[in-house]
This record gives structure tokens, sequence and C-alpha cells, in this order.
């Protein structure tokens, strides 16, 4: 996960007093079953479908945010802080804890998933330039399929935000000779699109062993293009 960068001067600390939260409980909800040797067994009915998403924090250690959801949601997320302080030449990372600022604020669930507002303070005596946090998996599963992404416009007039991921990504070479197309399924079970190729296009396949080269085959003009979920297809012109 990729946040902006900014450089932040932070004072040195001072003496204070943070009044302390109110700790939240979650209820438990038990189930029981019932058994009956005599009975009858009766016809299996069709599963209920799943309930609305449901989403709930659990404490893990060393991580900064751990997310449960159930319903329609049923996944769970576990993401760790890091923070890069000094130079934008030669940035320090830091787990949140170890470094030399302190990251204050709770995650608090949303009517659309969990938010914390947070408040960076300098821990030492000396001025600190904080230039960045990050929340990351550390190269483990999720746990879910991502369908958003941080769109970083880098200037004043373009957009920055959290959009929906496109299922057609296009980029041209720098010098212009080339284009690329690149059809992602994401979480979709079957995710098919019709394209009009230039009649020069012709699809890239990847190698299905290491070690082999990029085959091509003809994927110009107007095609339809199925993708399974979590595959993707390469075409170039």
């Amino acid at each position: 996960m990729l946040v902006p960068r900014w450089p932040l001067p932070l004072p040195r600390a001072s003496a204070g007093s943070r009044r302390p939260r109110r700790a939240r409980v979650a209820p438990v909800v038990a189930a029981a079953l019932w058994w009956c040797p005599g009975c009858a067994a009766e016809p299996a009915e069709t599963p209920a479908p799943a309930g609305p998403c449901t989403m709930h924090l659990d404490p893990v250690s060393g991580a900064d945010l751990s997310l449960t959801g159930s319903g329609l949601c049923p996944a769970s997320v576990t993401l760790r802080l890091r923070v890069a302080t000094g130079s934008p030449e030669a940035p320090v990372w830091a787990g949140a804890e170890q470094g030399p600022v302190r990251v204050e604020g709770d995650w608090e669930l949303g009517p659309h998933g969990a938010v914390r507002h947070v408040t960076v303070r300098n821990a030492g005596a000396e001025p600190v330039r904080v230039l960045g946090l990050e929340w990351s998996s550390e190269g483990q599963p999720l746990g879910f399929a991502p369908d958003r992404v941080l769109h970083n416009g880098y200037q004043s007039w373009s957009y920055t935000g959290i959009e929906a991921i496109p299922h057609l990504w296009q980029k041209v070479s720098a010098d212009g000779a080339r284009t690329y197309l690149a059809v992602f399924a994401w979480s979709a079970p079957d995710y098919r699109v019709d394209l009009a190729l230039p009649a020069s296009a012709h699809e890239l396949v990847l190698p299905a062993e290491p070690g082999a080269g990029v085959a091509e085959r003809p994927g110009g003009g107007a095609i339809s293009v199925a993708v399974p979920a979590q595959g993707v297809r390469l075409f170039a012109w």
C-alpha cells in the first residue's frame, strides 16, 4: 500500500497528558446445536444468502490494523505501519514504535470501513522531518482481492484520491512508438470486454515455464476478450 509522502518538520517534544480513551467491547454471539436421535432427517434447505457486510477490529500483536469481515465481505486484513524520516534523498524507515516519532490515534469503524485520524509527535528533543507513513502487509497475502487504488496526481491540478481499479490499463512507450494495453479481471469471476484494436495489434502470451520467451499471436480488429479471475491479458501495437 502506497501513500503520498510530504515533508513535515516536527518541533521538539513537550510534556503533557492524554486522556485515556474508553475501551470498546464487541458483543459475542453464541450458537446452540440441537440433536435428536429419533427424529427423521429433513430435506436439506437451500443455504440462506450471506448477510450484510459486517466488520470488526481484532487486536494482533505487532500489527497496526487487523480487520475481519463477515457476511458479504468474509475476509481479513492485517497491516503494519512504518514511518520514513530524515532526508528525501535517503529516507530512514522504522516501525511506528521504533522510530523517532510516535503516531497517535485509534482506528474506528465507520459505514465504509476503518478510519484512523493520526497525530504524529516528536518523541525526542531534536527536530525531526517526517517524509511519509506506510501501511503494508509486508509481502503477506491481504486475504481479499483489492479493488481500489490510490491515484497520486503529483501535481496540484491533478486528481489525487481513492478510486476503483480499472479493468483496462493503456500505456504508450517513452518514444511514442508502441502502445500497450492490459486487460485485468481482478476479482470478477469471468470478465469480458469488447475491444476495437488496430489491425497491427497482437497479443503477448506470457510463458508457462520459467525462462521461456514471450509469444505473440494476432489480436487486432474487433475482438471479444475474456479474462479469468485474477488474470490478465496483454496486447501491443
